[in-house]
């Protein structure tokens, strides 16, 4: 009997996710549904406590400054800087691409590229 290896790929996993800072802390409490709360350390620190899945222990219900709190489809994480850096990358979607009418007719061989600001061209 002949052994039968295939290639497969990981699927990726694609989320939504937001970097923790000091000016958006409420902001991304409220986006992810969790609390703004504050450490009982000698130098107290603000954190949101978020509802995630599958906690292995209380830190990663927390999410500090610097934290990247992440939307799954399974629900919410928290990751630390260095691990979120290592673990994803940025999806860089391609730019829409939207026929063009001239003198009536539709011309699939025109496109309209976004230019910054409101501008277009044709090309």
């Amino acid at each position: 009997m002949t052994l039968a290896i295939k290639r497969y790929k990981h699927k990726p996993l694609f989320v939504e996710a937001v970097q923790v800072t000091r000016d958006n802390m409420a902001e991304v409490a409220e986006w992810c549904g969790g609390t703004l709360q504050t450490t009982e350390e000698e130098k107290p620190r603000k954190y949101i406590l978020v509802a995630t899945i599958r906690p292995n222990h209380e830190r990663q219900t927390w999410a500090f400054m610097g934290d990247w709190v992440l939307k799954t489809d399974q629900g919410w994480k928290i990751y630390n800087k260095k691990s979120f850096s290592k673990g994803f990358d940025l999806v860089v979607e391609p730019a829409p691409r939207v026929h063009v009418e001239i003198m009536g007719q539709p011309n699939p061989n025109h496109l309209v590229l976004p230019i910054q600001g409101s501008s277009a061209m044709l090309i």
